[in-house]
């Protein structure tokens, strides 16, 4: 049987702060129904800087070097943060487009509430150090040319302690925080941060842009 454009391709996603691998599930699911190759590492998100993150994605690119024709990166919340330091220091051959879900690119104001006012949390979850505003600065991915990057937001502010944003969020994540420069495309989506990843919806965008560069031509009616 002659391997389709997706068989070719494989997708590596990255979870978010305290996850496992298991928070991606749905993720997966979803984007395998599209004929995608997935895996879903576990990333140690609870108490890893980023760059221990980054250097773990490092292994599963290693893992899977000249398996495919190309590789892309989805990640949720901190998944995205670990994708930027990778490339912002890692040459990747074979790099095909990334997608960042609910990412704090710019961070959140959440996190800089524990890093004021609990700070053993910050010690003992040394994540929450990148994930308050200003916590890190990204520079450009130093591949050439520069990869493909879009980023989706959530709108729909749910969850606890998500008041303590004063700005349009997620819950967790001000949507204003989630587009950056250098980005190709960036949407919002009517969903909180723990559930955005896991809607259809979602992965029905996730997969146009990996397979076109385009958000563009999803019918939402049927995905919520």
């Amino acid at each position: 049987m002659t391997e389709t454009k997706t068989q070719k391709e494989l997708v590596i996603l990255v979870h978010g702060f305290c996850r496992t691998h298991r928070d991606m599930k749905s993720l997966k699911n979803n984007l395998e129904s599209y004929g995608h190759r997935v895996v879903s590492p576990d990333f140690p998100t609870f108490t890893g800087t980023l760059e221990e993150c980054s250097k773990k994605l490092g292994s599963e690119l290693n893992n899977v070097k000249g398996t495919y024709d190309c590789v892309h990166l989805v990640g949720h919340s901190l998944g995205g943060l670990i994708i930027r330091q990778y490339l912002a220091n890692n040459k990747l051959s074979g790099l095909g487009r990334c997608v960042l879900i609910g990412t704090p690119n710019k961070g959140t104001e959440l996190a800089g509430i524990v890093d004021r006012f609990i700070k053993p949390l910050v010690w003992i979850f040394k994540p929450y150090r990148v994930l308050k505003p200003g916590g890190r600065i990204f520079g450009q991915p130093i591949n050439n040319p520069l990869p493909e990057i879009a980023a989706i937001a959530g709108d729909k502010n749910r969850l606890l302690f998500g008041g303590l944003i004063k700005r349009e969020n997620d819950g967790r994540v001000p949507v204003a925080s989630v587009p950056f420069e250098g980005m190709k495309e960036f949407i919002v989506l009517p969903y909180h941060h723990e559930e955005i990843h896991h809607k259809k919806l979602t992965a029905r965008y996730v997969h146009n842009f990996l397979q076109n560069g385009t958000f563009a031509m999803v019918s939402d009616k049927n995905d919520f």
